[in-house]
């Protein structure tokens, strides 16, 4: 009889069955697992954008590189005729003293000369491109070696002679330009003097565009006052755009 009302007693008891327990299971982990994907979802979102807007970043820094070196194009280059060489789209080249190095003639140089006798030959580097300027003219030599502290020796001997006190500057050639990498990707690269680096990556477009003093498109390269530089990234749609302005 005891064991009876026992046996009553827990048929009453409310329960799950083993097949009700596996199919909660199964949604607990369906549930789990999604919940799981949507935080690695977003987890993968924040990274991109935070991976863009450290590109963005690095390009604009970059950008401003480009300006300053840009806007030392007509700094001090005068009498070298034209610092704007290459004024195209995709490619700007111009000469500018980047090092900011010069110096002048302690004695008058006689055509044919090689060795100009300057204040400082420190700092002047073998192979690089310098201008000697008087107060009309000037002309271009590369140097032969190293400078020393009161020479600079050129390659090649003056076809003029120039007065005691005449400007010595070493100028770089500078080229900015879009180089095409393939998959509609491609890098903005820097080249001074012939040696080329990237500047920035992964860029799917760039146009530069060329004003006068006015505002307005200019085709002359003595008439620029102003550069554009539009820049687009991979994966944003809105380029970073920079105004330079040329002082020639």
């Amino acid at each position: 009889m005891a064991r009876g009302k026992w046996i009553r007693r827990y048929s009453d008891v409310e329960g799950h069955s083993l097949i009700e327990l596996l199919v909660a299971m199964t949604a607990g982990l369906v549930v789990f697992g999604a919940a799981v994907q949507g935080v690695t979802h977003l987890r993968g979102g924040f990274a991109l954008q935070r991976e863009l807007a450290t590109r963005q970043q690095d390009a604009r820094i970059s950008l401003a590189v480009m300006a300053s070196e840009l806007g030392a194009a007509g700094l001090g280059l005068q009498l070298i005729g034209q610092p704007l060489l290459t004024t195209a789209i995709e490619e700007v080249s111009f000469y500018a003293n980047l090092s900011g190095l010069s110096t002048h003639l302690t004695r008058a140089s006689a055509a044919d000369d090689t060795v100009l006798h300057v204040r400082s030959g420190a700092g002047w580097r073998k192979g690089k491109r310098v201008f000697l300027c008087d107060d009309t003219r000037c002309l271009q030599g590369r140097l032969a070696r190293n400078g020393r502290r009161g020479e600079l020796t050129l390659l090649t001997r003056l076809e003029a002679g120039f007065p005691q006190g005449s400007l010595v500057l070493l100028v770089n050639h500078v080229r900015y330009y879009l180089r095409r990498e393939g998959k509609g990707l491609s890098r903005l690269m820097r080249m001074v003097d012939g040696g080329a680096s990237t500047l920035v990556d992964e860029v799917t477009a760039m146009r530069l565009s060329y004003f006068g003093p006015e505002g307005r498109p200019a085709l002359d390269p003595a008439a620029i006052s102003q550069v554009r530089i539009d820049l687009t990234l991979k994966g944003t749609k809105m380029p970073i755009r920079r105004v330079i302005s040329v002082r020639m």
